[in-house]
């Protein structure tokens, strides 16, 4: 009878073990090896995440939301996050993710520069503040004939209207420049 209660014994703590061993850490859908550093990965190559999707008054009378749970606004068409716990007023920690946007062209005409040249250049934004995060899509030498697309060394947001550049310009002497960027600014 004691043999049987240890074999049984025995028995369980192995099962139990074993179970143990095959537990996973994450989840993959559309994945047999889902990335170590991800609780869920998802991967596809026809098909989205579709992120809940409800009205302001909804998500605002969501009851205790978690830090960092997002949601889609139909009202006002963005993504929003919520950034905080415990308040009494859950509609100022309720954070836009959707950024403004401003992009275009310019050309620099003739221009005539030495190496490594800046170059303030005037932008068009929709914003009221400066811009936080910029990029700088590309800038192009053109002539009569071709384009040369040219290295940027850096971009850099000056103010709300004024992107300066520093590109390699040993090449440019008496040919436009265009400048093509986009300009982010997250609410």
């Amino acid at each position: 009878m004691k043999m049987k209660k240890y074999i049984l014994i025995i028995t369980v703590v192995v099962l139990c073990t074993t179970f143990k061993t095959f537990a996973q850490k994450n989840v993959g859908i559309g994945t047999t090896t889902p990335n170590q550093s991800a609780m869920l990965d998802i991967e596809s190559l026809d098909k989205g995440l579709l992120i809940p999707r409800m009205h302001t008054t909804e998500r605002l009378n969501i009851n205790n939301p978690a830090r960092s749970l997002i949601v889609y606004d139909l009202d006002i068409n963005k993504f929003c996050f919520f950034d905080t716990l415990n308040v009494t007023n859950k509609a100022e920690y309720w954070q836009v993710l959707t950024p403004q946007v401003a992009s275009g062209s310019i050309v620099l005409k003739n221009v005539l520069a030495n190496k490594d040249t800046v170059y303030d250049v005037a932008i068009k934004t929709p914003q009221t503040s400066s811009p936080e995060i910029s990029y700088l899509v590309n800038a192009v030498i053109t002539d009569a004939t071709q384009d040369y697309n040219m290295f940027v060394k850096y971009a850099r947001v000056v103010d709300m209207n004024t992107v300066r550049i520093r590109i390699k310009s040993d090449e440019v002497m008496d040919k436009n420049i265009r400048i093509n960027y986009v300009i982010f600014k997250v609410n």
